[in-house]
């Protein structure tokens, strides 16, 4: 696995660690597991390398799913804490 693959492996995980956050509730926590993804991310940007792009692909893809998850997770749960 090149290094560009393992930083979105570890981007991966901790989207899916900030999703459980936003379950439980856990929302100082979420902002800061969204934090590290992002810095990940980045990274993994950085380093990523033309020949590596096909293999980060389903990576990349799961990435946008999981945002998409979490952006709608937030909203609602801004909504609930703006009627409280």
């Amino acid at each position: 696995m090149g290094q560009s693959a393992g930083l979105l492996h570890e981007a991966l995980d901790l989207a899916r660690q900030e999703m459980d956050a936003m379950r439980g509730g856990a929302y100082d926590k979420a902002v800061e597991l969204a934090e590290r993804r992002n810095s990940v991310t980045c990274m993994a940007w950085t380093v990523m390398e033309e020949s590596s792009v096909a293999q980060c692909r389903e990576s990349l893809q799961e990435l946008v799913r999981l945002q998409e998850s979490l952006t709608r997770m937030a909203r609602e749960a801004h909504e609930e804490i703006k009627t409280r």
